[in-house]
């Protein structure tokens, strides 16, 4: 049976599926409102979406890293920098990292824009999810045929 956090997560993505991204956010905000605790909950069971459809296949135990193929990477873009380093940490299991890197975000300065890090970074890891969510939910509709096809 679905925890609480479970059920929200789902029908959030459920919601970002369907083409409602902002509206599948705005159900997160009372656990993001509840504080860090529940908000590195919510954003662990993110990470475990994003990346079910890689899990699936290469099956548990694997580790994760990020690639960039710019020269600036990602620095520029704490957010994105945030989703993918905090999604590859929590799926290889380094809750060591995955701690850091949420705190790291939890207490940064508001960016030279105004711009809260952690919301921005939520919102990144929220659009990686519904993206694999959409895969998976692509995958499930497939007929069985195209589906064990290589």
């Amino acid at each position: 049976m679905p925890t609480p956090a479970q059920d929200l997560v789902l029908t959030a993505l459920a919601r970002g599926v369907a083409g409602d991204q902002p509206g599948g956010l705005k159900l997160l905000e009372p656990g993001v409102a509840a504080g860090p605790a529940s908000t590195y909950e919510l954003l662990g069971l993110l990470a475990e979406t994003t990346l079910q459809p890689a899990t699936s296949v290469n099956g548990p135990g694997c580790r994760y890293q990020v690639e960039v193929d710019d020269p600036a990477g990602l620095a520029g873009l704490p957010n994105l920098q945030f989703a993918a380093r905090f999604i590859a940490a929590w799926v290889s299991g380094d809750q060591a990292e995955a701690t850091a890197l949420f705190r790291a975000a939890d207490r940064a300065p508001r960016t030279t824009g105004g711009d809260d890090v952690l919301t921005d970074s939520i919102i990144a890891v929220f659009a990686f999810a519904v993206a694999a969510a959409e895969h998976i939910v692509h995958q499930q509709n497939r007929p069985r045929t195209e589906r064990s096809a290589p």
